[in-house]
């Protein structure tokens, strides 16, 4: 069973813009001191010059509805600790992947996938190289079979021939007498 983990540990923790002012992607890294101060969450500012744009707390990826999980009150909506309560909750999360802090979500997701690719390809070569074991063993055993069946079809011609030395021998025997 996989280890049990936490969005606030994970890289694909992600603020999104809401404004459409926000420069694209509007997906933003929850900074390694913001994972702790859920007041944080809720803006950003992707360029001074833009200033102060509020934001979502999400999952990169999707994999799980942090502004759902973090209403803890149909009356209050999302708060500050509803979202603090949802990123540190225990997850069973085939996804997650560790925050590298000063990468975005993007680029965490980009070396997930190449870490995915390269895994997928390990194991790739592990089965070719199974597979080509596998096909060296079966031949080795058809060959061997193989000469096997060779000597038992050839043994009568083997006896034949030395019974007719034998027979050629005695005769010439004879003959020089």
């Amino acid at each position: 069973m996989p280890e049990k983990v936490k969005c606030r540990d994970c890289g694909f923790l992600a603020k999104h813009g809401l404004s459409q002012r926000a420069p694209t992607p509007r997906f933003y890294e929850v900074d390694t001191d913001d994972r702790s101060r859920p007041a944080e969450f809720f803006r950003h500012t992707p360029d001074p010059h833009l200033g102060e744009i509020d934001t979502h707390l999400v999952c990169f990826l999707r994999k799980a509805d942090l502004m759902a999980e973090g209403v803890l009150d149909e009356a209050t909506g999302v708060t500050e600790a509803g979202a603090l309560y949802a990123i540190a909750q225990d997850r069973d999360c085939e996804w997650f992947y560790p925050h590298i802090p000063g990468f975005s979500p993007m680029e965490h997701a980009e070396v997930y996938r190449m870490q995915r690719l390269d895994q997928d390809r390990r194991e790739f070569d592990e089965r070719l190289a199974k597979r080509d074991e596998d096909v060296h063993t079966a031949l080795v055993k058809a060959q061997q079979a193989f000469q096997l069946e060779r000597e038992r079809a050839q043994e009568p011609t083997t006896k034949l021939m030395k019974r007719l030395t034998w027979l050629a021998t005695v005769a010439s025997h004879f003959r020089l007498k």
